[in-house]
């Protein structure tokens, strides 16, 4: 016997915080699971600070390996830079 279940997404408003609520149903319209889970909408500067120090930690045992030092030494430091930055930026998205 196959059962049909049906899956209902909404988005509600709980004390100002958007919420997703997902209910799940079986054929008959019985009410089997409802799920409540936050929507992160808002970014603020200590999401951005967590996101900075995740990534740092991440990008920590990389520094520490004499290649790295080699290149660095030899490498323009506009070059440098752009390195740094560009890893930051790809383990900072890994990180969010």
């Amino acid at each position: 016997m196959v059962r049909k279940i049906h899956t209902k997404r909404e988005e509600i408003t709980v004390s100002g915080k958007l919420k997703e609520v997902i209910t799940v149903k079986d054929e008959k319209g019985n009410i089997i699971h409802k799920t409540v889970y936050p929507i992160m909408v808002e970014f603020y500067l200590t999401d951005v600070m967590q996101v900075i120090i995740g990534s740092s930690i991440l990008a920590m045992p990389i520094a520490f390996t004499e290649e790295t030092w080699n290149l660095g030494s030899s490498l323009p430091m506009l070059n440098v830079f752009s390195i740094m930055a560009i890893s930051l930026l790809f383990i900072s998205l890994f990180v969010y």
